[in-house]
C-alpha cells in the first residue's frame, strides 16, 4: 500500500516539475517600452568553495567565478516590466524615459 502512494507522489512531483518547465519556457521578453531604470555592475570575482567527497574524505576546493561588467536596463509597457542586458555603447546612448524597441539577435 505504501509503495503505491509513494509512486503517486513521485508521479505528481514529476508532472508538476514538467508543467513548471513548460510554463517558464513560454515566457516572452517584452521587446518595447519606456526605459525606467539603467544599471551598471562592475566586474567582480566571487569565491565559491566546492565540496568533493573522495574515498570517504571531504575536500574543499577553492573556486573563483569571474563575473564581467554588466550593463542592463529595465523597460516597462502596460505595467509589465522586463530586464535586458545591453552593450556599454548602447547603455551610453540611451536615457531613462526613452521609448525603445529592441530587436533580438540570434
Amino acid at each position: 500500500m505504501a509503495s503505491i502512494s509513494k509512486r503517486k507522489r513521485i508521479k505528481k512531483g514529476i508532472l508538476i516539475f514538467l508543467i513548471l518547465i513548460i510554463l517558464t519556457s513560454c515566457v516572452n521578453h517584452l521587446n518595447e517600452g519606456i526605459i525606467i531604470e539603467k544599471h551598471y555592475t562592475k566586474a567582480y570575482n566571487l569565491y565559491s568553495p566546492m565540496i568533493i567527497i573522495v574515498n570517504k574524505r571531504t575536500q574543499i576546493i577553492p573556486r573563483w567565478i569571474y563575473h564581467p561588467d554588466r550593463w542592463y536596463i529595465v523597460i516597462q509597457k502596460d505595467n509589465v516590466k522586463d530586464i535586458w542586458d545591453i552593450t556599454e555603447e548602447y547603455y551610453n546612448s540611451i536615457e531613462i524615459g526613452d521609448y525603445i524597441k529592441i530587436e533580438e539577435t540570434k
